[in-house]
């Protein structure tokens, strides 16, 4: 499979740090533009679900992506222990 230059340096950016954050803007002409961001590679490297963010400012999502896994990582808990209860 071939990949162009801004899907390898996707691949590039998970294999070296093990996931990464995009940032996606809105086509010209969208009716209601939006940005947004998402995790990339959480689900291959520890098995978590990727997580996503809308409705701020994009620097903003960007950032709070980063300090959520950051977070996850250093308490050593995966997205899906937040919503599980304790009996």
């Amino acid at each position: 499979m071939h990949l162009d230059a801004q899907e390898q340096r996707v691949v590039d950016a998970v294999d070296r740090v093990g996931w990464m954050v995009m940032k996606v803007f809105p086509n010209e002409g969208d009716q209601d533009p939006q940005w947004f961001a998402y995790t990339i590679g959480l689900s291959v490297t520890l098995g978590w679900p990727e997580l996503i963010c809308f409705g701020l400012d994009v620097d903003v999502m960007a950032e709070m992506l980063k300090n959520a896994v950051h977070a996850l990582k250093s308490k050593e808990k995966s997205p899906m222990s937040c919503t599980e209860r304790s009996r």
